[in-house]
C-alpha cells in the first residue's frame, strides 16, 4: 500500500480479512482487484509526506487515538531527528488527550488557529501548552506564518515538521502546498 504508518498496515490487514470473509460468503472478489485497490488507495492528510527536505508531514489527526499514531510514525520513519509540531485544534476537541500522546516525542510546538469558528486561538493553545509541558512553544497569526516559522526552525537543526491537530488545519496546509506546485 502507498500509505505510510503502522496504522495503515493494520487498516490494510482489516480490508484483506474482510475480503476473505466476503469470499467465504459467496462474493466473487478476484485477488487482482484486491491488489489493485490496495495499491491505488489514497488518503490525504493521513501521515502524508508533503516535502522531503526538510521532511514535512501532514496528519489531520484530531483525537487522542489519531495522535497516538501521529506520535509513533515520525519516530519510525525519521529516527533520531527532532520533531517540530505545527498544531492547531478545535476548542471542543480533547486537546489534552491529543497532547498527552504527542508530547513525549515533541521537541517544539508552533501553534496556529485553524480556519473554523470552533478553533482554539493559537495564543490560547500556546498558553495551555506552556502551562502543561516544558517545550518551546510559539503562537503564529496564520497557518502560513506557522509554516514559515517551522521551515526557519528546521534550518537550525535536523528536524521533521509534522502538522496535525485538525482537519481544518490539514486543509489549509494542503492548499499551501498545492499552491506551491508540490
Amino acid at each position: 500500500i502507498p500509505l505510510l504508518g503502522a496504522n495503515q498496515r493494520k487498516n490494510a490487514a482489516v480490508v484483506i480479512e474482510l475480503v476473505s470473509v466476503l469470499r467465504r460468503r459467496g462474493w466473487e472478489i478476484p485477488v487482482s482487484a484486491l491488489k489493485k485497490g490496495l495499491a491505488a488507495v489514497s488518503w490525504p492528510a493521513r501521515f502524508q509526506l508533503l516535502l522531503n527536505n526538510p521532511p514535512f508531514v501532514l496528519d489531520g489527526g484530531h483525537n487522542p487515538q489519531c495522535a497516538e499514531s501521529v506520535a509513533e510514525n515520525p519516530q519510525f520513519y525519521f529516527p533520531g531527528e527532532k520533531h517540530i509540531f505545527l498544531v492547531g485544534v478545535l476548542r471542543d476537541k480533547d486537546y489534552a488527550g491529543i497532547f498527552s500522546r504527542l508530547d513525549p516525542v515533541a521537541d517544539e510546538y508552533i501553534c496556529v488557529t485553524p480556519d473554523s469558528p470552533r478553533a482554539l486561538p493559537a495564543e490560547d493553545l500556546a498558553a495551555w501548552l506552556s502551562e502543561h509541558y516544558e517545550k518551546p512553544v510559539c503562537a503564529c497569526s496564520s497557518v502560513l506564518e506557522g509554516i514559515d516559522t517551522a521551515f526557519i526552525r528546521t534550518e537550525k537543526k535536523d528536524a521533521v515538521i509534522c502538522a496535525t491537530g485538525s482537519l481544518y488545519l490539514a486543509g489549509e496546509v494542503l492548499r499551501f502546498f498545492d499552491g506551491k506546485g508540490n
